[in-house]
């Protein structure tokens, strides 16, 4: 059973965790609107081999936000520097899905990788707005006017909005479909601190992380869904051109979450490789 813990932040918010197994630290980050229950079945798997660690960012969890909470990008690239060096100080891989990977670089842009032994990221570009320099944004046609629209949506009706950006269906007029999986999606979205998840929003679509990915200095794992509802193929490339060292692996049938459904064992497998790779070539270095 995975401990629940309490991360004191600097700023007095209140930052809930789950640890559990032995071993060297794998931090699990999650993507926008979720929380720690994305990772702890990954967890649970890896627990005899690793010591895992699933946070629920600042503003996910509805029974510890505040409204008047700060939200922003900079400030949990700060709370994950405040767990690690708690719950880390020799080191961790983190592993970050969408809004986790853009905390990881945040991250590094702002602490570097000294507490860092890897780093994997999931589907995830540095830059979620598009315009004449950026074409690898959400859809790959995402604009401050587009988005400055969903945000009005968000404030409106959250749990409509999320579902239809998570399903490609922004700006399409028709009702969602009625399928037994929208419904319970939009039942836990409703229960969401929705005026925090806004702000995070916002401070996520401000956010132009590209100049960092060649400061990365620590091994890196690329996963990216090919049917990516989000990214085109061209996000992981250019991604991976900037990341020095980083390797790339491509799940043909998988979607914005790599690690779900059918490729959920070969995330594992790929993952527990890349973890035992880190952790050889810390112990290697450790030696020297």
């Amino acid at each position: 059973m995975a401990a629940l813990k309490i991360l004191d932040t600097s700023d007095q918010a209140r930052v809930s965790y789950r640890v559990l197994g032995q071993g060297p630290t794998l931090l699990f980050l999650h993507g926008w609107s979720s929380g720690a229950a994305e990772w702890l079945p990954y967890a649970q798997a890896l627990a005899e081999r690793f010591r895992v660690i699933c946070w629920t960012a600042r503003g996910h969890d509805a029974t510890l936000g505040s409204d008047s909470e700060q939200m922003s990008l900079d400030r949990m690239a700060r709370d994950l520097h405040e767990l690690l060096s708690l719950e880390a100080p020799t080191g961790a891989l983190v592993v970050g899905h969408s809004m986790g990977a853009l905390t990881a670089w945040a991250y590094i842009g702002r602490y570097g990788c000294e507490r860092l032994t890897g780093l994997c990221i999931l589907d995830q570009s540095p830059r979620l707005l598009t315009g004449p320099d950026w074409s690898l944004g959400v859809y790959g046609d995402f604009s401050p006017a587009r988005n400055k629209a969903f945000i009005q949506r968000l404030r409106t009706h959250f749990p409509e909005a999320v579902t239809r950006l998570i399903c490609a269906r922004l700006d399409d007029p028709a009702p969602l479909p009625k399928t037994r999986y929208l419904k319970r999606l939009q039942e836990y979205l409703a229960g969401l601190p929705s005026e925090l998840l806004t702000q995070c929003w916002e401070s996520l679509t401000q956010a132009d992380l590209r100049p960092i990915l060649s400061r990365i200095a620590v091994p890196t794992l690329l996963i990216y869904g090919d049917r990516s509802q989000f990214y085109g193929p061209a996000v992981a490339r250019w991604v991976q051109s900037q990341i020095p060292g980083s390797r790339l692996i491509r799940y043909p049938e998988a979607d914005h979450s790599p690690h779900l459904g059918a490729c959920r064992d070969a995330f594992l497998q790929d993952l527990g490789a890349f973890s035992q790779h880190c952790h050889s070539k810390n112990d290697t270095r450790a030696q020297g």
